[in-house]
């Protein structure tokens, strides 16, 4: 059986070139069995912050007869010998000690990466919120044998987690950890299910429609806020505020009369109750449905999640469904491209093993509820779905369209401004249906709207998207089986293309610079900007500008339709090769569209360019 070392330092504090080890503790192990112990107090030479010293409990009265570093240096090296080394967030502790001359190669098992693959969904992977959580003794916090106890007995829990793991799925998991040299992955290929089941059989959603009304009329409702209500047996607490029974019956009213309605609802109002019950009526009266807008998805996830189950045992009946943006929803096509590299960096794998383990439970392919960190977050726009989901097999894209038909079945639609904006904008409205619309914390729609209406060209907009699509094309030629001229025609010209289009790009914000520099505004010292209007139309600057516009959307209609051609002869190549290719063409053409739109109807529209104080170029 392998040997490992679980190890944990105290410090004076977080510099390892500056600062002092005043604590080292070890276990030697072997599964569940602990070998040898190594721990020692250590004399820093220096003084202990008294913050140190309130946090750890060690004082200088308690090190000043200990040994210093160098003394226990040897040893301490003779104990961890060549084993892997095991500790919570270890980089740190490994840092101090090859700053103090141990040269230290050891393979090195992170149990705070470990946790937040196997233990989804924690409000925190500190050690002392781990043990918390799982119960882990933890009696002598911050001192080092008892957080190094603690990683030794975390380390095995997750193990024996990767062990119940479904065979499937784990031998997936050690096919993709091959592609690179993460040192976690040891853990995984070592590690034997004892599970040859998927946890999760998916099926398909069965809904159903509007039974019976449960409340008559609306003074059925109001009543609910009297002093005996019911509503003091589902909601802890409960307590009734005459200014929430007037905001609900002034929805009811305009519900039923078909009337707008504008409400500020201050704090304590209790305004979330105060439209969800109308809401419920309306539509379990009516069996028309209600959309219900708010400003950001972890209000929509709060409504689902804490208030309608409340609702749910007043009307029983109701279906409500929760809808976010196409991107919010994972992408397994996309997924299986992502999987399909040839070599991955440790924060892909990373990302990969959360997902494959996430599948196993989603209901929903809700990319928030994934617990990705750092640069894992930047994987996201390659997972989620980037395309008209009804030009997707249903079976391949499986969530978006599961999510649209519980929004089509349901008699409440819980959106988020963006999208309810972007819906009224686009040519296939998927909310078009809902007849009653109420509109949460309105008073962020206006900006939001702006948002949604800004074009805004930066160099790093139009560098993102030439290398996406350059990476998109190496990649899908390198799929194809059977060449032809032609191909190689299209293919050759159009990365020729790309390679002028960086520099005209480059060209054009250069251009708006020097106009900057000669007209712009200066409020401030971080920031430039300039308003475009009929005063300026004419400058020898703005022609130079409308020039470099012009050029790119001629050489970006050159680029479109050699992509056209690339895309018909793409034959013989994995689906997600050509989805992908198809998502990052239809990103350039967008980009050129939108190059294009800036210059266009001057009396509808209002046109900036402008700098910040990191010198990055705006145009919008």
């Amino acid at each position: 059986m392998k040997t490992y070392i679980a190890l944990d330092l105290e410090t004076t504090g977080f510099d390892a070139e500056t600062d002092q080890v005043i604590e080292v503790a070890a276990i030697k192990f072997q599964g569940d069995r602990i070998i040898d112990t190594f721990e020692t107090l250590i004399n820093p030479e220096t003084d202990i912050p008294s913050m140190v010293s309130h946090i750890t409990g060690i004082n200088m009265d308690m090190v000043k007869n200990s040994p210093i570093f160098a003394d226990i240096k040897s040893q301490l090296v003779d104990f961890i010998d060549k084993h892997p080394i095991i500790g919570h967030n270890i980089d740190f502790d490994l840092t101090f000690l090859r700053s103090k001359g141990l040269e230290i190669t050891n393979k090195q098992f992170d149990t705070f990466e470990l946790a937040g693959i196997l233990l989804p969904g924690l409000p925190s992977y500190s050690l002392d919120t781990i043990s918390r959580i799982l119960k882990l003794k933890h009696s002598n916090k911050h001192r080092a044998m008892s957080d190094t106890m603690v990683c030794f007995e975390l380390f095995n829990l997750l193990r024996k987690k990767i062990n119940n793991i479904p065979k499937p799925v784990l031998s997936e998991i050690k096919s993709l950890i091959k592609k690179s040299d993460w040192d976690l992955g040891i853990v995984f290929e070592e590690s034997e299910s004892k599970s040859n089941d998927k946890n999760l059989k998916k099926q398909k959603a069965k809904y159903s429609s509007i039974k019976h009304p449960q409340f008559q009329s609306t003074e059925d409702i109001l009543d609910l806020y009297d002093e005996n209500s019911n509503l003091k047996d589902l909601i802890p607490d409960f307590e009734t505020r005459p200014s929430q029974k007037v905001f609900t019956e002034k929805i009811l009213d305009s519900f039923i009369n078909e009337k707008h309605l504008i409400a500020e609802a201050g704090t304590g109002t209790g305004k979330t109750f105060g439209y969800l019950l109308p809401a419920c009526y309306i539509s379990n009266n009516t069996q028309e449905k209600v959309i219900i807008s708010t400003h950001t998805n972890n209000l929509q996830d709060q409504l689902i999640n804490k208030d309608f189950p409340i609702l749910n045992k007043l009307f029983p009946d109701i279906k409500v469904a929760i809808l976010k943006g196409k991107k919010k929803y994972i992408s397994l096509t996309r997924l299986q491209f992502l999987k399909n590299k040839a070599t991955l960096a440790d924060f892909e794998l990373i990302v990969l093993i959360k997902v494959i383990l996430w599948l196993e439970e989603t209901q929903t392919g809700d990319l928030d509820e994934l617990n990705l960190q750092n640069k894992e977050i930047t994987l996201l726009d390659e997972l989620g779905c980037d395309f008209d989901s009804n030009t997707v097999p249903e079976e391949e894209e499986y969530f978006l369209h599961l999510a649209r038909k519980k929004a089509e079945a349901a008699n409440i639609i819980v959106v988020n401004h963006a999208l309810l904006l972007q819906d009224a904008f686009a040519d296939n409205q998927t909310l078009a249906e809902g007849k009653y619309l109420i509109i949460d914390e309105a008073h962020h729609l206006n900006k939001i709207g702006t948002d949604a209406l800004t074009i805004n060209l930066t160099p790093n907009y139009f560098r993102k998207n030439i290398d996406s699509l350059e990476k998109s094309i190496e990649q899908a030629h390198l799929k194809i089986e059977k060449q032809d001229d032609s191909l190689e025609k299209s293919i050759y010209s159009s990365r020729q293309d790309l390679e002028i289009l960086k520099k005209t790009s480059e060209n054009l914000f250069e251009q708006i610079v020097l106009m900057l520099n000669k007209f712009g505004k200066t409020p401030n010292d971080f920031h430039t900007i300039l308003a475009i209007n009929f005063l300026f139309v004419d400058t020898p600057e703005w022609n130079e500008i409308t020039k470099t516009v012009n050029e790119i959307k001629k050489i970006g209609a050159n680029i479109t339709e050699n992509l056209d051609e690339i895309t018909k002869k793409i034959n013989n190549i994995d689906k997600s090769s050509l989805i992908e290719f198809s998502i990052q063409k239809n990103n350039f053409r967008n980009l050129i569209e939108n190059c294009s739109e800036v210059l266009n109807n001057f009396d509808h529209k209002i046109i900036w360019i402008s700098k910040t104080f990191d010198e990055n170029t705006h145009f919008q």
